[in-house]
């Protein structure tokens, strides 16, 4: 049997399953872009909404100053993205981790749902900064004036993050769902392969004593 050949194959199909994925995450984050620049606005006119006499106090200098500020947040969307989703850490087709994957409907797995939310921070940052809103940290969030967004970790290094959970439009998860489904072919193709190098070694060894 020649392991090599069918070790070249499989990896041949594995190199198009890693192509294939990496243009799903570039769907995604296409995708993500739009959902995050909506969210965005749909978020800034809720909490203005919810918060309009902190607002009004503000006067018209500093509600401009507010409101220049989340524009350019707004505009910056397809670079806030990059910057907290486009991480080698998180997928699967730079670091091939031996997590489980699964596809939930309308919800994205833990790793890219936390930094999804802490990407949303960015937009909390602002309206604290100007005093219509307060953060909890994440030992506090029972509180009755909770607002919504927490900061995680220790005083010094704390990352502000949006606390609830999110619902992804159906064209951002089914992209990502395609992502998920690409995960598993790929780890089943590394079995594969471990196997046949597996069984590669057995062969080799057995010619090796036969020549002894």
């Amino acid at each position: 049997m020649d392991f090599d050949l069918q070790i070249s194959q499989k990896r041949d199909e594995k190199q198009k399953l890693i192509d294939e994925m990496e243009v799903k995450k570039e769907e995604f984050l296409v995708a993500l872009t739009e959902f995050t620049s909506n969210w965005f606005e749909d978020k800034t006119l809720s909490t203005i909404k919810g918060n309009s006499e902190k607002v009004f106090e503000l006067g018209d200098d500093k509600a401009r100053e507010l409101k220049e500020k989340i524009k350019v947040l707004i505009e910056s969307s397809s670079d806030i993205v990059r910057k907290h989703l486009d991480l080698n850490q998180i997928w699967w087709h730079k670091n091939e981790d031996n997590d489980s994957y699964y596809y939930g409907r309308n919800r994205l797995l833990d790793k890219h749902d936390n930094n999804v939310k802490i990407m949303f921070g960015e937009l909390g940052n602002i309206f604290i900064e100007y005093g219509i809103l307060r953060a909890s940290s994440e030992y506090d969030i029972a509180k009755a004036d909770f607002s919504g967004w927490i900061y995680e970790g220790f005083t010094q290094n704390r990352i502000l993050k949006y606390a609830y959970g999110i619902s992804y439009p159906k064209k951002l998860s089914d992209v990502y769902g395609e992502y998920i489904d690409l995960i598993v072919k790929g780890q089943e193709l590394n079995k594969q392969i471990s196997l046949l190098e597996e069984n590669k070694k057995r062969e080799n060894i057995e010619d090796w004593w036969k020549t002894l």
